[in-house]
């Protein structure tokens, strides 16, 4: 009797064990993770993105991330294709703005909002401005750039120079600085978006931010008073001399070695600037200082509005396991992460409180500090706007440096643009 009851408990233990195997074991949510970083040595960021993937999955072994890169140009079409196809990915990278738009205007992506909470995840609000359509949010800024102007220390130093808080005291500088045989700004106007940079500002300062994405939206018009007035202030630029006569005629290259051989004092431009005139961080790490474009007097624009961009990730609306994505994306999005990935990569984060060591340079903490202050974001114009819009804008500021089209005129002709499909 006990043999036959012993051997009952074990045919019973085998049969809940098999039973466990077959029916108890839940199979781990595999969630497909498409990206254009890279996930090896050659590319620092999409290094640290696949080790950062692989700690997730060691802290939630129930769920798999499954890391698919494309090349840049072949992405953006590889992912229209399939996320208008109905086959797109769990979580993609975008670039925020109209490349996001694409897919929240035809109900494609998840609301966030919810999600987010009232403390963002700790990421600074003003960076969600890029990722939001309709007031409700479709993507997490992960890897944030900004548009300030550059500027040569030691040459303000010299001729007892200040950064300007308005532009007024911009166009002072620019006098001095003319005065001394020294270039005030740089460009690049044979790479036409190096000029954008320099006008960006003068638009959002001028006319805030609010106005540019009404008129992108067809709710204002480019050729508003506000905007004209934008032009104007970078052709009173060109006719008083502040930037270099043969600017239509240099590269962004050419103009970043005007800053570096100390011809020229400013320059317009993203936050990789630094590394340019740096020579790649390796000489004069303390020459270069940077200062956010200032005020106009009468001007919309908000002093905390910044122009650069907030790449990031969204979740198709289509996946399956919405919870375990909005964990991924949240674990990403942690300081601890954005740390890393500064200190492995440098790529800033979008983390609002501050993420760097002592061993990061001043200018780098004062970038963080920017972006995590910003108020909001307005996309590089060229990256936001339709292409017929985009190319009108560029030739446009070319013109105006060559002193062929009126203000005026170019704003017109940006309105006019928006006819075309």
């Amino acid at each position: 009797m006990r043999k036959s009851l012993r051997l009952m408990g074990v045919l019973l233990l085998i049969v809940l064990m098999l039973g466990t195997c077959v029916f108890g074991a839940a199979k781990p949510i595999k969630l497909n993770f498409w990206t254009i970083q890279r996930p090896n040595e050659t590319d620092a960021v999409g290094m640290t993105l696949a080790n950062q993937i692989k700690a997730f999955e060691k802290a939630n072994p129930g769920i798999k991330i499954e890391y698919n890169y494309t090349e840049n140009e072949a992405y953006k079409t590889k992912l229209q294709v399939a996320m208008l196809g109905g086959a797109g990915p769990d979580i993609f990278f975008n670039w925020g703005g109209e490349t996001q738009a694409i897919y929240s205007r035809e109900g494609l992506l998840y609301d966030l909002t919810s999600a987010l909470g009232k403390d963002y995840w700790g990421l600074s609000k003003g960076l969600f401005s890029n990722h939001t359509y309709n007031g409700k949010i479709y993507g997490v800024p992960f890897f944030p750039t900004v548009n300030t102007v550059w500027y040569n220390k030691k040459m303000f130093a010299k001729y007892g120079l200040t950064p300007p808080k308005t532009w007024d005291e911009m166009l002072k500088i620019c006098e001095t600085l003319k005065s001394k045989g020294i270039i005030p700004f740089t460009v690049g106007g044979k790479d036409s978006w190096t000029i954008l940079h320099a006008f960006m500002y003068m638009a959002d300062r001028t006319a805030g931010a609010k106005l540019y994405q009404d008129a992108k939206a067809g709710k204002a018009r480019f050729d508003h008073p506000d905007f004209v007035k934008a032009f104007g202030m970078l052709e009173t630029l060109v006719k008083k001399g502040y930037f270099p006569p043969d600017a239509l005629n240099l590269t962004y290259g050419d103009a970043s070695q005007l800053m570096m051989q100390d011809k020229a004092a400013m320059m317009p431009m993203g936050n990789w600037h630094y590394t340019v005139i740096t020579s790649e961080m390796k000489t004069d790490l303390d020459k270069w200082d940077f200062f956010t474009y200032p005020l106009v007097a009468g001007g919309k624009g908000d002093p905390n509005s910044i122009l650069g961009a907030a790449d990031g990730f969204s979740i198709n609306k289509a996946c399956k396991n919405p919870e375990a994505a909005i964990k991924f994306l949240k674990f990403m999005s942690s300081k601890e992460n954005g740390a890393e990935r500064f200190k492995k990569a440098g790529a800033f984060s979008a983390v609002a409180a501050p993420y760097m060591d002592d061993s990061a340079l001043p200018q780098m903490k004062k970038l963080a500090d920017v972006l995590a202050n910003a108020s909001s974001l307005t996309l590089w114009w060229d990256q936001d706007l339709p292409a017929p819009m985009t190319q009108a804008l560029l030739q446009g500021l070319q013109e105006i440096l060559a002193g062929v089209k009126t203000p005026k005129q170019v704003a017109t002709a940006i309105e006019e643009a928006r006819k075309i499909k």
